[in-house]
Formats: structure tokens, C-alpha cells, sequence
């Protein structure tokens, strides 16, 4: 039995020898999760939104780096450029979410979250739908929204939400 309890005690003691000064793989084979890496949230400010994209029909995405790829996402969105805001691309760049062509109101689509994490920039956009049996406008809309970020090395990924909402 003595001999038993060695053996056991002894495994213990070099598993635990292993788990704390052993190879970086047995070390890290197992992470808690309140050790991983909280991702950190991203401001952005919202440039511009509306219902009615003058070019855009389908469901599309767009990330711009630069003040001439701007102008023509401007152009896609209001259909010229006139009132085009200034954005610092030394310092941002721009997102842009359009919901696509929809046969009716009450449709929306929003940048909800932006959170860095060590690989991916997440990028977490809302897309609203109205409820079964509520009132909208019988029109078609082309709902957009545009925001700017600050300037990341990050590769983008997004997440999509459907949200119906209920009616008032």
C-alpha cells in the first residue's frame, strides 16, 4: 500500500513539475478561460446612413483606405460627392455595410461593435427586419450606414446579426 501511495504521489509531483516548468506545449495545454485575452472594443463614429443607397442592390461590405476609393464609395451611396466629409487616412479608413435592395420600410442595418482581438479586427453589423403583420412604407429601400475606424494591421472578419423587430 506504502509503495502504491509513493507511485501516486510521485506522479502527481512530476505532472505538476511538467504542467508549471515544462515544455511551453504542456504548459499551455490547457487555458482557463479567464486567462485568454479579452478583446478590446474600437471606437468608430458613424459618418453617414440612410435608406435609400443610390447604386448599391445587394448585400455588400466595403473596407477604404484611401481618399480616392472613398470618393467612389460616397458616389455608390448619395450618387455624387458633394458632400463628401474629410477623413484622415493616415490615421483611419472607412466601413461601409449596405443591406441590399428590400420591397419595403422598416429595414436597417448598423455597425452594432468593432473589438480587436491578437488576430482579427471582429466586426459585429445588426441587420433589422420588421415583425410579421407591421405597417411599413411599400416602398423600396436600400438601407447603408458608413463609419470610420481607427487604422489597424488587423485582418477584418465579420459577424451578422438578424434581428426582427416587433411592431409598435
Amino acid at each position: 500500500m506504502l509503495i502504491v501511495l509513493v507511485i501516486v504521489l510521485g506522479a502527481i509531483l512530476v505532472g505538476a513539475g511538467l504542467y508549471f516548468y515544462g515544455p511551453e506545449e504542456v504548459r499551455e495545454a490547457y487555458v482557463s478561460p479567464q486567462a485568454s485575452v479579452a478583446a478590446a472594443q474600437i471606437p468608430f463614429q458613424v459618418l453617414a446612413e440612410g435608406e435609400n443607397a443610390a447604386e448599391v442592390t445587394e448585400r455588400k461590405n466595403y473596407a477604404v483606405y484611401s481618399e480616392e476609393d472613398f470618393q467612389e464609395l460616397w458616389r455608390m451611396a448619395y450618387g455624387d460627392t458633394s458632400a463628401l466629409p474629410r477623413v484622415n487616412f493616415a490615421q483611419n479608413y472607412v466601413i461601409a455595410v449596405f443591406a441590399g435592395e428590400k420591397t419595403s420600410g422598416g429595414h436597417d442595418i448598423e455597425v452594432a461593435d468593432i473589438e480587436d482581438t491578437e488576430s482579427e479586427r471582429k466586426v459585429s453589423i445588426a441587420l433589422t427586419r420588421p415583425g410579421a403583420g407591421c405597417m411599413t412604407t411599400q416602398a423600396l429601400t436600400r438601407p447603408f450606414q458608413i463609419v470610420v475606424v481607427p487604422a489597424s494591421d488587423l485582418e477584418l472578419a465579420r459577424e451578422e446579426a438578424e434581428i426582427e423587430v416587433a411592431c409598435q
